[in-house]
């Protein structure tokens, strides 16, 4: 296990540096995390994790991971503009590469070409992890396609990700399965929120062993979902949709709008975090097996759909939630407080 540090007064100066310090031949190397920390000057670059490395698995991968928090909020804790005109994959990932807690956004887009943000399909993907960033603000030429995240793969983790406003003057893909799962190396798509997308939220062209959980898509261009039905061993499941192509079986919900889950649903001034009546609250499956926290480390105890689980109340207390037990309305939580009062003294 080897720890590079990139930042302000930090081994490395760039991403790219550290990614580079890394081996090629991950086997037997174990886990080679690149910690990002604030810089003043901010970072611009495109990230190449795919040329060069080889022998990647579950025990041996690279993880690289922002070390300032989000917090949920747009421009927070570590901003990554990966816009560039020289390349159409602006950040690419081999396999078992894992990839958290960034505020992700593209400034400019290669012409005359598709773009993908991040690209982790096509012969290399397996066991990709992407979880709790927040990606927004990305497009492409007029008539050429922007890819959020273009996934494909076995043993893939996709959840607790926020996407807003992809594609503006090309058209807008958050989140496009390009590539099918296998049996016994099932890939999951959870716990992500959509917003605001050119086209379709969240497109799968096969559903082959593709677990497809607990995600909110609302205000798309086109239709929030296109799931292909030909696959087998996939599940669609506690989905909701602003409209009707969540459908309804398999305790899935449509006709949401996101006007009524979210504190903004401004492309601009974004903020996914769930408001108390939200439909999103208390609607998903439990994916503990898989993670336990929402996008900014909350602990998840009831599974709320999208990427955030808390709902957002006066002076930020969630009105969901007290004295761990589960309540509907602010003037219950009021109640229990009064009751309480001697805990809240020992906390």
């Amino acid at each position: 296990m080897t720890t590079f540090t990139v930042g302000d007064g930090k081994t490395y100066s760039t991403i790219q540096a550290a990614i580079d310090a890394i081996p090629g031949d991950l086997s037997g190397q174990g886990v080679q995390t690149v910690e990002v920390y604030a810089k003043a000057a901010g970072y611009a670059e495109t990230l190449d994790v795919l040329t060069g490395f080889s022998n990647a698995s579950a025990a041996d991968y690279i993880h690289i991971k922002s070390m300032v928090s989000h917090a949920g909020q747009r421009g927070g804790g570590i901003v990554l503009d990966v816009g560039s005109a020289a390349v159409a994959a602006h950040v690419q990932l081999s396999d078992y590469v894992r990839l958290s807690d960034f505020c992700i956004t593209s400034s400019s887009y290669k012409a005359g070409s598709i773009n993908y943000i991040l690209h982790a399909a096509s012969g290399y993907g397996d066991g990709v992890h992407i979880y709790n960033n927040l990606i927004y603000d990305c497009d492409a030429p007029s008539g050429y396609d922007c890819f959020g995240l273009y996934l494909g793969g076995g043993d893939m983790r996709c959840y607790n990700n926020a996407l807003v406003n992809i594609g503006t003057s090309g058209n807008g893909w958050p989140i496009y399965i390009a590539g099918a799962a296998t049996s016994g190396h099932e890939s999951l798509l959870a716990n992500n929120t959509v917003l605001d997308a050119k086209n379709i939220g969240i497109h799968n062209l096969t559903r082959n062993y593709w677990l497809i959980e607990n995600n909110y898509v609302g205000d798309s261009g086109t239709q929030d979902y296109y799931t292909s039905l030909a696959g087998t061993g996939g599940t669609f499941l506690y989905n909701i949709s602003s409209d009707a192509t969540a459908g309804s079986a398999d305790a899935n919900l449509s006709n949401k709008a996101s006007a009524n889950q979210f504190v903004s649903n401004t492309p601009s001034s974004f903020d996914v975090h769930l408001k108390a009546t939200a439909d999103c609250n208390r609607t998903g499956i439990d994916e503990s097996s898989y993670f336990t926290t929402d996008f900014e480390g909350a602990a998840r105890a009831n599974f709320n759909t999208g990427a955030d689980e808390c709902c957002a109340g006066p002076n930020g207390w969630d009105a969901g939630k007290f004295l761990g037990k589960d309540y509907t309305a602010i003037g219950q939580v009021l109640g229990a407080a009064r009751s309480g009062i001697s805990k809240i003294i020992g906390v």
